[in-house]
Parts: C-alpha cells; sequence; structure tokens
C-alpha cells in the first residue's frame, strides 16, 4: 500500500497540472506503473497479498485518476495474475462520497478483472463531524443511508469492498456506532468481504488489548465480530 495520498514530494502523480508552483520533478504514470510491476514481481509466490494501489488519494481527478489505476492494475497482472487488488477513489475514499465522486469513474476499472472479486474497492469511513475520527461519534443513523446506498450499487455490479480504515474515540458512543457498521457488514458479506481499524499511538485513536484501558471500548466490539486467537 502506498500512503501518500496520490503524491510524491507534492507532486500529484500522473497530473502535473495540480502540482504545487515550483514544484521540483514530475511523476508520471508510467513511475507509478514501474513500482507496482515490481512489487507484484517480487511477491507473486505470496498468495495471502492483497496490493491496494493507494491510500486515500485526495485533491485530484477521478477520471485521470482512473486511468492511472487502470494501468498500474494491468503491471501489476502482467506479474501476478492472480493476486486481489484494491482501488480507491477521491476524497480519501469515504463510503460517504463514494457514490457521488467514485462510482462513475471507478466502476469500469471492475473490466479489468480476470476473475470475480479481483478488483476490490477500498473505502474508509469516520463517525465525527470532521470525519477525522478525532471528535464525538454521531449515530449510525446518519450514515447508514449511505452505506446501503454504496452497498446497493456495488452488488448491483457484482462488485466487493472493504472498508480498510475505521475508528473512534474511547467512548461509548463511538463503540455502539461501529457495532451497528460491523452487524451491517455480517448482513452484507456478500459485498463487505473485509474490515481493517485503525489505530495509532497518539490521541485518541487507540485500540488496546488491556481489558482495563479506557481504549479497550473499541476491541470489545470488534472481538465480537473477528475474535482473535
Amino acid at each position: 500500500m502506498e500512503h501518500n495520498y496520490a503524491r510524491y514530494c507534492c507532486v500529484v502523480i500522473g497530473q502535473p497540472s495540480l502540482n504545487l508552483p515550483g514544484a521540483p520533478r514530475k511523476v508520471t504514470d508510467e513511475h507509478f506503473v514501474d513500482l507496482w510491476t515490481k512489487l507484484a514481481d517480487h511477491y507473486k509466490d505470496n498468495p495471502n497479498l492483497i496490493f491496494e494501489l493507494m491510500n486515500e488519494p485526495c485533491g485530484l481527478s477521478a477520471t485521470i485518476w482512473a486511468e492511472t489505476m487502470t494501468k498500474a492494475i494491468r503491471g501489476i497482472q502482467s506479474k501476478a495474475p492472480s493476486h486481489r487488488i484494491l482501488i480507491a477513489g477521491p476524497l480519501a475514499a469515504t463510503v460517504v462520497t463514494f457514490e457521488l465522486r467514485s462510482t462513475p469513474a471507478l466502476l469500469p476499472l471492475l473490466d479489468l478483472a480476470t476473475y470475480p472479486g479481483q478488483i476490490i474497492f477500498g473505502m474508509h469511513q469516520y463517525f465525527d463531524i470532521l470525519n477525522g475520527g478525532t471528535k464525538d461519534c454521531l449515530t449510525w443513523i446518519l450514515f447508514e443511508p449511505f452505506f446501503k446506498t454504496a452497498t446497493d450499487n456495488l452488488r448491483k455490479h457484482k462488485a466487493t469492498a472493504m472498508l480498510t480504515e475505521f475508528g473512534g474515540g474511547p467512548n461509548d458512543a463511538c463503540a455502539k456506532i461501529i457495532d451497528k457498521m460491523l452487524t451491517f457488514f455480517d448482513a452484507n458479506s456478500d459485498v463487505w468481504v473485509g474490515w481493517t481499524a485503525w489505530s495509532n499511538m497518539y490521541g485518541d485513536q487507540v485500540i488496546s488489548r488491556n481489558s482495563s484501558s479506557e481504549y479497550y471500548a473499541l476491541t470489545k466490539v470488534m472481538d465480537k465480530y473477528a475474535p482473535l486467537k
């Protein structure tokens, strides 16, 4: 997975018109394809890997970004034709913005799959007013329509998705909304094939295995759906 928002040194991959004035270099689609082709060749013998092309692409043209990802997918398939590939749209690829900002440009990429389910949509979602996981979580009723719309659209196109980042603070509100979301995923497992929680070592975005920690609240919820052995 790349985690630079489709940029390298503030230069947008394949979209030079969006570069900051005076940017020292240009990063082309060919650079991006070369990277992923080499990674795919290196890891081609590990069938458990999923290649996530980019984490949280933002501030770019979804249509041009889809063209860039198309080239990268073909590069990966030339070396690791059976590996699954995660793709993501702009605006940090949130579930809330998926229908409006990602669907039109990204759905055609499903045709690149060599078998059903090879191309997976990666999305993120936080549940506070800033969509950053640092404020109090809101209620599921505000987000459920977006999850339902995305799910129905993906199912219509026989597509699958993973929520590759979510999280929240150590409080009941965040625990409740994540519980409802994971229940939703279980009920729609033909579309939602996986999820990954985000945790870091600062602020409130921490997940703890210590049952006496205040940060155990979210872990306890997630253990219901994916218990750690």
